[in-house]
């Protein structure tokens, strides 16, 4: 089945050039960036000459099937071998290029795991979830040019974000608009210094001190992103640098290659190893239901309450060897180790091969929340989460829940009590008033530690990808430190960290400070400094890469709602 392409890059192209890599203009830029660039156009004009090692070309690049012309079997892994070749058709001998792998048919979509091999050479491992033909699609989303490129230009450079800060006197009758960004800690003359060390550590948020002598730093009111720099400051670093953006090694399906994949069964009715969908009339009501099941015995077992033969009491625990035992599914707890694959979707609903997710009912989840206090920091797809668990609760519509302001919304009832906030210095196209959101240390550290029933959720990715790489570090390791705080008071508080994910990319300069490269290394990062910890990590990258619709900031509900479950399987035991 022929698949619509998921990215506005994702046109298979063909080109004849080799992109060249302009200079930047060094009154502009510092000298260590001009060397940087120097390098990479050498780099590359030296690949024209020596003829094997040029950027990748996306008609030359191929893969196949490591396992060709052996059977691959619902409930097993198979692989595919990418090649990075250039123009002149030789392998590539370097690597750090980055890429999506998926399969899909109308039914199941799954995500692979890529592994670099540093030598041109990649290698995309996928789960055969159910049998039947699937849509092979490798994407190359950059090569490794524009990869170093991102990580060793754009991430440190200073001021990519500013904002417009407005003044305004106790009457309201004297105003100035001044403009703001972060700096590094330092004695600044005439600027307004906003210094919370307990989020931002060595970071500042400085503005240009008004000119009006009534107006003082305490008189900053609003913010506003200020969107025309941001834009101008990219695309002038997209035009000196549209080589490594254009459209023939960006976001472009790999043609070369097995465009579809065949997947057996093995012949059984009821395998072991396979995930089966069944739809069920029950007796009585004639409710029509549909059931997903990992394996016979799991599928068997878990819906009982109807008379179909697969629940039949004599054979549902006919088969011994089922997935969970096979692949040695954990429970979901923290700290758990990376798998071959996150998991799979058999239409909206998500099947996780790192732990041993479920799929809750609203008693279920009604049991799991009484009695605890929910807090989720983070952005507005954390707001989603606030959103779906409420909805998930039948509370959608409860008068009991409050928006405190625009950034920060609690209920409290008898059935559950949550809370949401929004960090301080978002990125968007309105003005908000000044620290209208909290960092998380102003709420966690005064948390009362009489009850220690706390679950405390923290995402904080979205307007980061404007930050100074070191910076953001910073904050995260700060982050960590304020839950283990909280955890050191009151033992059993349950954390969790969810991961960033994919999202779109509008315009050509949001590649650069949206961009997926850029939010799979926050990715990264919160893998490694959350790890170890006994934090439970949600990791959702490879959930929402598989989804079968386009990848939006703003995920479809019906993904939040299985995200939700994952995350309810990590902090409920019912």
């Amino acid at each position: 089945m022929a698949t619509t392409p998921r990215f506005s890059f994702l046109v298979p192209v063909s080109s004849d050039v080799i992109p060249t890599i302009k200079r930047f203009n060094q009154q502009v830029y510092t000298k260590q960036k001009i060397q940087f660039y120097e390098y990479l156009a050498n780099q590359t004009n030296n690949a024209v000459k020596k003829k094997h090692v040029g950027i990748i070309n996306s008609t030359n690049t191929r893969y196949y099937n490591k396992h060709s012309g052996q059977f691959v079997n619902a409930g097993s892994y198979f692989n595919v071998i990418i090649e990075a070749r250039d123009i002149n058709n030789s392998h590539s001998i370097k690597g750090g290029a980055f890429w999506y792998a998926t399969i899909r048919n109308k039914f199941v979509n799954v995500a692979g795991k890529i592994t670099d091999f540093d030598n041109g050479t990649y290698e995309a491992k996928f789960f055969a979830a159910q049998p039947g033909e699937y849509d092979i699609e490798i994407i190359l989303v950059h090569p490794s040019e524009t990869t170093k490129f991102i990580e060793n230009v754009l991430w440190p450079m200073e001021d990519r974000v500013v904002w417009d800060g407005k003044f305004t006197s106790k009457d309201n009758k004297r105003l100035e608009t001044k403009l703001c960004t972060f700096k590094v800690q330092f004695e600044y003359n005439n600027k307004c210094v906003y210094n919370f060390s307990l989020a931002m550590g060595k970071t500042v948020f400085a503005c240009d001190k008004p000119k009006q002598k009534m107006l003082t730093c305490d008189s900053l009111t609003s913010l506003k992103s200020k969107t025309t720099h941001i834009e101008k400051t990219f695309s002038n670093l997209f035009a000196e640098n549209a080589a490594l953006f254009d459209k023939s090694v960006t976001y472009v399906r790999i043609l070369n290659g097995p465009l579809k994949i065949t997947v057996n069964n093995t012949g059984k009715c009821l395998t072991s190893g396979v995930v089966y969908q069944a739809t069920v009339t029950r007796n009585g009501t004639n409710k029509i239901e549909t059931y997903v099941g990992l394996t016979e015995n799991t599928f068997k077992c878990r819906y009982n309450g109807h008379t179909s033969s697969f629940c039949n009491e004599k054979y549902k625990n006919k088969t011994s060897d089922n997935l969970t035992h096979r692949l040695l599914i954990p429970e979901c707890k923290a700290d758990l180790p990376t798998t071959l694959s996150d998991g799979f979707w058999v239409k909206d609903t998500w099947t996780s091969l790192r732990c041993k997710s479920k799929q809750w009912t609203m008693a279920e989840i009604k049991q799991c929340v009484k009695g605890k206090q929910f807090y989720f920091f983070g952005d507005s797809t954390t707001r989603q989460w606030n959103a779906g668990l409420l909805y998930l609760l039948g509370l959608s519509k409860s008068k009991k829940t409050k928006d405190l302001n625009a950034k920060i919304t609690y209920h409290s009832s008898d059935v559950v009590n949550l809370t949401f906030t929004f960090h301080p210095y978002t990125i968007g196209g309105h003005a908000c008033p000044y620290r209208i959101g909290r960092w998380e240390y102003e709420i966690i550290d005064n948390l009362d530690s009489s009850t220690c029933n706390y679950i405390i959720m923290i995402s904080p990715w979205a307007h980061y990808t404007q930050w100074v790489k070191e910076r953001y570090i910073e904050r995260l390791y700060l982050l960590r430190q304020t839950v283990l705080r909280l955890r050191k008071r009151c033992p059993n508080t349950i954390l969790v960290v969810k991961t960033p994910k994919p999202r779109n990319h509008d315009t050509r300069t949001s590649l650069l400070y949206t961009g997926d490269r850029l939010i799979y290394d926050i990715r990264s990062l919160f893998l490694d400094i959350f790890k170890d910890f006994g934090i439970h990590i949600i990791d959702v990258w490879d959930m929402n890469l598989a989804y079968p619709s386009p990848n939006t900031v703003h995920m479809p509900m019906k993904v939040i709602y299985q995200e939700l479950y994952l995350f309810l399987s990590h902090v409920c035991k019912v």
